[in-house]
């Protein structure tokens, strides 16, 4: 209220707030899609503080490591040794990154997986680092089927090598087979015995290469 010239006034201030307004409204946006792709990502996401306390967990995340968000309130990030852990954090504070690193954790259920992971420091709106976020994929599937077909192929390559040489001690044993016979023919007492005995014991070479 004021008084001015005998009457009976309001004094009032306007301040155009359009911006802010404006601002609000898509930061409120732009933190509803972040969440919704956190949601949505079929990779897991995880954020910790310094002290590596899980701040953020997603389903993926969930899925992979079998622990759920409110099992992590207010604890330390999952599925690493104390050590590793101390090691990350210290890593993070010197404002280190990592890309598509494979690493290897637990599961809640004690189970070993194989985890393909990127990390970055967080920071707040003044630069200082307050936290890490991670992106990681279960790569322990792959791994496996990865295995498989090394180990496939190199049996392949073993067969292959094995095939050539009995094919090649096929060639040398029909040789020796060849002229061995021609000399039995000839060949008059132990002479023809020792012939027989050469040949037999071809004949069963020529049986383990075909095995072979």
């Amino acid at each position: 209220p004021l008084e001015l010239e005998a009457k009976q006034c309001v004094r009032a201030m306007a301040r155009d707030v359009t911006v802010r307004v404006h601002t609000d409204r898509r930061l409120v946006e732009t933190k509803a899609m972040l969440e919704a792709i956190i949601a949505a990502s079929p990779a897991g996401i995880g954020a910790m503080d310094l002290q590596g306390r899980v701040t953020l967990w997603n389903q993926a995340a969930a899925d992979i490591f079998g622990f759920t968000i409110d099992e992590l309130r207010a604890r330390r990030f999952p599925g690493m040794t104390e050590q590793d852990l101390d090691d990350t954090l210290a890593s993070v504070q010197r404002g280190e990154s990592l890309l598509a690193q494979e690493v290897r954790r637990t599961r809640k259920d004690g189970a070993d997986i194989d985890i393909l992971l990127s990390r970055a420091p967080l920071r707040d709106g003044g630069g200082t680092i307050v936290g890490a976020m991670g992106v990681f994929v279960d790569v322990t599937e792959q791994r496996r089927l990865h295995g498989q077909v090394v180990s496939a192929q190199r049996m392949e390559g073993i067969g292959r090598l094995a095939g050539g040489i009995a094919h090649d001690f096929n060639n040398i044993l029909a040789v020796v087979m060849g002229v061995g016979a021609l000399l039995q023919e000839d060949a008059q007492g132990s002479v023809r015995d020792d012939l027989a005995d050469i040949l037999a014991a071809a004949e069963r070479a020529k049986g383990l290469t075909q095995q072979l």
